[in-house]
């Protein structure tokens, strides 16, 4: 269970490093990775259906931790990579019990 990177090309180092970057911005906020994630669906959700209705403040927060644990992870897993070669977003995942991550 946990986080996962999917980002080609790195060492199995620097996926550590941007793991551990992830996490600690989720547990600065005081929140498991399987909450920031959630609401990180949530908002996905909310996005598809044309922003119809409101997300709650608590999905909110929480697609906001995960934005900025996924951020993290990318900047402390590709420290030194040019800016044209930075994975975009949507690479941090979430896997349960039971689950194992892709590839």
């Amino acid at each position: 269970m946990g986080l996962h990177l999917r980002i080609e090309g790195v060492s199995p180092e620097d996926m550590q490093r941007g793991i551990a970057a992830a996490q600690a911005v989720i547990d600065a906020a005081s929140m498991t990775a399987q909450r920031a994630c959630s609401g990180m669906f949530a908002l996905e959700c909310w996005d598809d259906d044309g922003f119809q209705g409101e997300l709650s403040e608590e999905d909110g927060k929480a697609a906001s931790v995960w934005l900025e644990a996924e951020a993290a992870a990318i900047d402390a897993c590709c420290v030194g990579w040019p800016e044209d070669k930075m994975p975009g977003m949507s690479s941090l995942e979430y896997h349960k019990d039971g689950e194992s991550p892709p590839g």
